[in-house]
């Protein structure tokens, strides 16, 4: 289980068992469902970042991060990182907004329990988002 708190937004979300919950003035205000990777085992949400003010990402048991829109619980896109084999993914358009997210200028670092650091970095070219991934971080210092 993981909380966060958005100071400027007056919201809490609070990562737990299939689900994230944001809570705004005390009060349930989504469940944003995650997946299961198999019927019998939960999905475990194990950590929260927020990107910007409006994009919420999720990291989980599954190895997967998820980013949602933090004022309207929809989800955006997700980024599987159990399964990447290419540095470049190219997410469809159709889940992201224009400009919804922007962080070109830094970076989200995810890992899991093998040995990797995965860094992750939107780049927007024509209209499509591309994710660019970087393995290997701790060698590039």
């Amino acid at each position: 289980m993981n909380i966060l708190s958005s100071y400027k937004k007056f919201q809490i979300a609070v990562g737990a068992s299939d689900s994230v919950m944001i809570i705004k003035n005390g009060a349930l205000k989504y469940t944003l469902k995650v997946e299961r990777k198999e019927k019998r085992l939960p999905t475990i949400v194990w950590s929260l970042c927020f990107v910007k003010d409006i994009v919420l990402a999720s990291g989980d048991s599954r190895g997967v991060v998820s980013f949602w829109n933090f004022d309207t619980g929809s989800l955006l896109g997700v980024c599987l990182l159990s399964y990447i084999t290419n540095k470049l993914v190219i997410i469809d358009s159709v889940y992201f907004f224009s400009g919804i997210f922007n962080f070109l200028k830094c970076y989200l670092y995810a890992a899991g329990v093998d040995p990797r650091i995965i860094a992750i970095k939107e780049i927007v070219s024509d209209s499509i988002i591309y994710i660019y991934i970087k393995y290997n971080i701790l060698k590039s210092f």
